[in-house]
């Protein structure tokens, strides 16, 4: 939810509201960090949030251009999408990929992106990479669920909070991967944020 929907049904400050949902977040984060996604069908493509993705030829309103490295992990049958994780980049080059891409995914998994050739760098630190050629083939014909997953993400920023500031995109993305990622516990989400904000560290730097 918003700073501004918060603030209306708490009936404090923006300030306040704001200082809230920030250490929330930042309880969501820290639940998450150690989590790699992992087995024997990863998938690993780039987007921009608020800008045009790359080759897809759409474009989003709200944040500045930002490119952000989205994975899932599939099921033993590719057919559904496990967990998903987004980590706003500097830029996609084979650097990028190759600092961000061990802290989403599990060393030696196997690992499909598109032809992209910075992702030819996987192979080099150790993940097993399958690369697909997408040139020619409709746009679902493969990573449907990654494609879905950032139109989705796109949606819940652009409805939710009119765009955010590149500083602070990365939250908002992990939010919204901490309600997916537990999606099949939908009854259980309020208890587990709760525990989540119990064992949390204390976010520094006052209300931001």
């Amino acid at each position: 939810r918003s700073a501004l929907s918060l603030m209306k049904e708490l009936q404090v400050n923006y300030k306040s509201a704001l200082y809230v949902l920030r250490r929330i977040r930042s309880a969501m984060v820290q639940r998450d960090t150690h989590y790699r996604l992992k087995g024997l069908s990863n998938e690993l493509d780039d987007a921009f949030i608020g800008g045009q993705d790359r080759g897809k030829g759409h474009f989003g309103r709200g944040t500045a251009q930002v490119p952000v490295l989205v994975a899932a992990s599939l099921g033993a049958d590719d057919e559904y999408p496990q967990f998903f994780r987004m980590r706003p980049v500097p830029d996609l080059s084979a650097d990028s990929i190759k600092a961000t891409a061990p802290q989403l995914i599990s060393e030696g998994s196997i690992v499909k992106t598109d032809g992209w050739s910075a992702y030819n760098i996987l192979d080099e630190i150790g993940f097993e990479h399958v690369p697909v050629v997408m040139k020619g083939l409709p746009q679902d014909a493969h990573f449907r669920w990654l494609h879905t997953v950032i139109s989705n993400a796109k949606a819940f920023i652009d409805g939710t909070f009119h765009g955010v500031s590149k500083q602070h995109l990365g939250e908002y993305l992990d939010e919204f991967c901490y309600r997916l990622n537990r999606r099949r516990w939908e009854g259980e989400l309020f208890h587990r944020l709760v525990t989540a904000c119990l064992g949390a560290r204390s976010l520094a730097g006052g209300s931001g």
